[in-house]
């Protein structure tokens, strides 16, 4: 296979490449190629196509699995922006309901006059933007052993494998059914099948403008070869996993020797990568595409195109960047809004770096719930990597944006110059580097889901304005003389989490909690909870001693009612007095009662000021907002109750009954009472 090079005049006079050949190989890590450091190497055809490209050492996915890493290559955004982090068939209509709102490489390409072709059989929204889209192209193969084929055999013999795996270093049992069974049923598209398809293809389009995808499928599980009693005896999971790297890579050198020799090689920009790596044996996990380690997040990524200067780069990239750096390659202008891509063609040409930071997350999806279904994410800055787990329930832990109070199992920090096998975890060993990381971290994800506002721009405008509110209000009052009222409840806990996005995670005010000694017990534990989880500066007021005696010694449930609003009228006008407070933040709405219709976001009392950052919010978009910012709430929500007040005044919402059926229905009323006689 010969490689020609053109001069970077000839390549700046023909920018518009004819062919876009865009090669995504499953499963297949960095360490293992070649030119990565790989003796001896399986990847000959690679390796050249690397020696006459540009390459890139230090290549990061941003996710562990093939719907989500895929789908964000092709639309340079971060699964979490784009909202879909799940893969197969845990993916939500939810999820496949944002993916419409994005714009993939192939629909910008053939906006620009590209015809468009893939091979590959994920189909979904994967299909979107291309004039064929092959699918499966063997298909009705003959299954030998139907009875086989229809036992619980394949999830037993995984079991088993991931065992003989971590111990012996080899995986018997499901290659047993590929080394002697005559026809086995291989899961995908072989890879000389690929190829044979592409070169019709290509053949078909000699004079076209064509972007072609490729998604090669023989590194991934299960490995099928080499066969025979030879190799099932002897080699170790390593051997066959290379094995079908080498197949893989043979097939891709007959691709680039057809068009080498069909004169289209010098008029194409071909890119390879994959979608993740994969775990052998390593850190103790036995061949599965999870965790976060090098193994899995490091991939390769070469660009080859004439009037390039072969060469490696250090410096750490992410594919998420692929999608602006083939348009700008092309001298395409990108026009996408809403992603997060940038062209890497500044670093290629004068070194200039990307990023500072690059993230990564991974899922791990257990049949089996043991050891348990966990969540991991992580960054990489300088020579530091940090992975913090989540364990949770699936419901919670998958959603695209998890509750804020799952828990944090583990965290672990690596120095990846000194530690490049990742062993020796730094977390306990330097808390602070491990606090100011996992606060970076929890900023660069907390700032991605709020960019994913941009599926409804209704509600965004809305988010948007309540930040703007309170920005406001710190601009026009000292922080110190700032107090926020909060109850436990899912309004005002949506405050708290609003004042923590416009305050890149922290809450730089006194945070109030009026105790009134009758809540429910959930929300002292809730209130505590989330003290610890935000770091919350919380003062706790209680009624007075004296307030409690009297309502305590009567027994009649009005004037109970009416004391118990005293005592909490007091006991913030105390707390004003005390702290000498200018504002008072507070999380009421415009439609909780016609009572506060006639509020502002900025509303005079006697000796201070209240501000009202979700006037505009209604029962719907507290919830939307919970829900999308994996906000925490108390769960007595979800027993049936709707507004929580103190417990011997709220009951469940009654059914077909609005947001404050369950609590006293003269409430508003008292209080306008209490108003007029000058109380609050």
């Amino acid at each position: 296979m010969k490689f020609c090079i053109m001069s970077e005049d000839m390549a700046r006079r023909k920018q518009h490449f004819k062919k876009i050949i865009f090669i995504i190989a499953d499963t297949l890590r960095a360490k293992n190629v070649g030119l990565y450091g790989n003796v001896p190497s399986p990847t000959p055809n690679i390796d050249k196509l690397g020696e006459h490209g540009v390459v890139f050492l230090n290549t990061y996915t941003s996710i562990t699995a093939t719907d989500p890493s895929i789908s964000s290559i092709m639309s340079g955004t971060y699964p979490l922006r784009l909202g879909i982090v799940n893969h197969g068939p845990h993916v939500t209509m939810e999820e496949e309901k944002t993916l419409k709102q994005a714009t993939f490489l192939s629909e910008v390409l053939k906006n620009r006059g590209y015809k468009t072709a893939a091979i590959d059989w994920l189909g979904r929204w994967h299909k979107r933007g291309y004039d064929y889209y092959s699918g499966r192209i063997v298909k009705g193969k003959e299954k030998i052993y139907p009875i086989f084929d229809r036992l619980p055999f394949p999830l037993f013999l995984r079991i088993l494998d991931k065992i003989a795996i971590k111990y012996l270093r080899r995986e018997f049992f499901i290659r047993f059914y590929y080394a002697f069974f005559p026809n086995p049923n291989i899961p995908y598209d072989p890879a000389n099948v690929v190829v044979d398809e592409a070169i019709k293809i290509l053949s078909k389009n000699e004079n076209e403008k064509l972007f072609l995808y490729l998604h090669f499928w023989d590194a991934h599980a299960p490995h099928t070869r080499p066969r025979g009693i030879s190799s099932y005896l002897t080699d170790n999971i390593e051997d066959t996993y290379n094995a079908e790297i080498e197949f893989l890579d043979g097939q891709i050198g007959r691709l680039i020797d057809y068009l080498e020799k069909n004169g289209q090689l010098d008029d194409a920009l071909i890119v390879l990568t994959a979608d993740h790596g994969e775990n052998l044996y390593e850190h103790d996990v036995p061949f599965n595409h999870e965790n976060l380690y090098e193994d899995v997040v490091k991939v390769p990524l070469i660009f080859r195109y004439a009037g390039s200067t072969p060469q490696k780069i250090e410096s750490p990239v992410q594919q998420v960047d692929i999608f602006s750096t083939v348009l700008d390659i092309c001298g395409i202008s990108n026009k996408t809004k809403n992603i997060d891509s940038k062209s890497l063609l500044p670093l290629i040409k004068r070194g200039t770096k990307s990023r500072k930071v690059f993230y990564f997350e991974d899922f791990t999806y257990r049949k089996i719930n043991y050891p348990a279904n966990t969540r991991r994410r992580g960054l990489r800055k300088g020579d530091y990597k940090y992975i913090e787990t989540l364990i949770g329930k699936p419901k919670d832990l998958y959603a695209v944006f998890p509750r804020e109070d799952q828990k944090i199992v583990s965290k672990e920090v690596f120095n990846l110059k000194k530690d490049p096998g990742e062993k020796i975890n730094l977390a306990h060993k330097n808390n602070k580097l491990t606090e100011e990381l996992s606060t970076q971290l929890a900023q660069l994800v907390q700032d991605l889901n709020f960019k994913r506002l941009k599926t409804d721009q209704v509600f965004k405008k809305k988010v948007e304005k309540s930040i703007y509110i309170i920005r406001k209000a710190a601009k026009k009052y000292p922080s110190d003389k700032i107090g926020i009222a909060w109850t436990g409840g899912k309004d005002s806990t949506v405050l708290l989490h609003l004042v923590r996005l416009a305050f890149d995670g922290k809450v730089p005010f006194k945070v109030i909690f009026n105790d009134s000694t009758m809540e429910f017990e959930e929300i002292y534990e809730f209130i505590d909870k989330m003290k610890k989880l935000w770091g919350l500066d919380l003062i706790t007021i209680k009624h007075s001693k004296k307030e409690l005696k009297d309502f305590e010694a009567t027994s009649d449930r009005e004037r109970k009612k009416e004391l118990s609003r005293l005592m909490k009228i007091t006991a913030i006008n105390h707390v004003v007095k005390k702290y000498k407070l200018k504002a008072l933040i507070a999380g009421i709405r415009w439609d909780e009662h016609e009572s506060r219709s006639k509020e502002t976001y900025f509303s005079k009392r006697k000796d201070h000021d209240r501000v009202h950052p979700i006037l505009h919010f209604k029962e719907k978009d507290i919830w939307d907002y919970i829900h999308h910012f994996g906000v925490p709430y108390v769960n007595l929500y979800a027993k049936g109750y709707r507004s929580l007040g103190e417990k011997p005044f709220t009951k469940k919402a009654e059914k077909g009954g609005g947001e404050r059926s369950g609590r006293e229905r003269e409430k508003e009323q008292l209080m306008q009472n209490l108003r007029k006689l000058g109380y609050w």
